[in-house]
């Protein structure tokens, strides 16, 4: 999929990409540790079903919907529809209306701490920014529920 909006070239962008995936996967231990010792967030498998829907089911459908859908989509349309000033702009409000959405997901279960989850939603829309690659937003994304799962043990 060509990029859209204003990003960076592809081998640049492919580059930023990896440093960004290298970096949530440094980070995202420590993230989990936080926030499970803070709020008490924890993840914990009931069984192997469930595991396996933590890890790889949430994950594919989050970011299916949350990257592919919505990030994409939102900024096909703010190239297309917005004004100037705002079109240069389009890959950043679609990654921050993305996490935003990430975030509020999370709602129900988290509360206002969903807060939060902006964190990883913001990291998961500069990671498809830079990447395109939604296979890589899938990883990270179970990364960051396997790292949480693994503190909560």
């Amino acid at each position: 999929m060509p990029p859209l909006g204003v990003s960076p070239p592809p081998s640049a962008a492919k580059r930023w990409g990896l440093g960004l995936l290298l970096a949530c996967a440094l980070v995202a231990p420590a993230v989990a540790w936080g926030v499970h010792r803070q709020w008490g967030w924890s993840l914990t498998a009931v069984s192997g079903a469930w595991m396996t829907w933590a890890l790889l089911g949430a994950p594919l459908l989050e970011e299916t919907v949350f990257r592919l859908g919505l990030q994409a989509q939102l900024e096909r349309r703010l190239v297309v529809a917005a004004q100037p000033s705002l079109r240069r702009h389009a890959t950043a409000w679609a990654g921050v209306a993305a996490a935003a959405a990430f975030a509020s997901v999370h709602a129900p279960q988290h509360g206002w701490a969903c807060v939060a989850w902006l964190v990883p939603g913001l990291a998961l829309a500069a990671l498809w920014t830079g990447t395109r690659r939604l296979a890589w937003c899938v990883g990270a994304h179970a990364w960051f529920n396997l790292c949480l799962w693994w503190v909560s043990r």
